[in-house]
């Protein structure tokens, strides 16, 4: 099951760099331009909740950022199956990355 998230990014200036910041996580990165750091704070944020333990944690957070949700074949062929009611699930399944794009928050 993958998850794309929406999350809120806060970029700010120091000196000739440009910091991108998660706060709803606390993580980020930085980038010589407003794009670079972006990229480097989705790929930060990537990692971070690649992280089993990570996303036991923060679960709640997860689930309220959660925009959409893939499933895998087998997972669709659970949510399929005749003991489950047909309609006692309701589920947008999207073919996004991972996270969310930093750019798009």
């Amino acid at each position: 099951m993958i998850f794309k998230l929406k999350l809120p990014i806060e970029i700010t200036r120091e000196d000739e760099l440009t910091i991108a910041i998660c706060p709803v996580f606390n993580v980020g990165s930085q980038g010589k331009s407003e794009t670079e750091a972006l990229e480097n704070a989705k790929e930060a944020l990537e990692e971070y909740l690649e992280d089993e333990d990570i996303q036991r944690q923060n679960l709640e957070k997860i689930l309220s950022y959660t925009v959409s949700i893939i499933l895998s074949d087998e997972e669709k062929r659970f949510l399929n199956h005749k003991d489950i009611p047909e309609n006692s699930m309701e589920l947008e399944i999207h073919g996004f990355p991972k996270t969310s794009s930093p750019a798009s928050a």
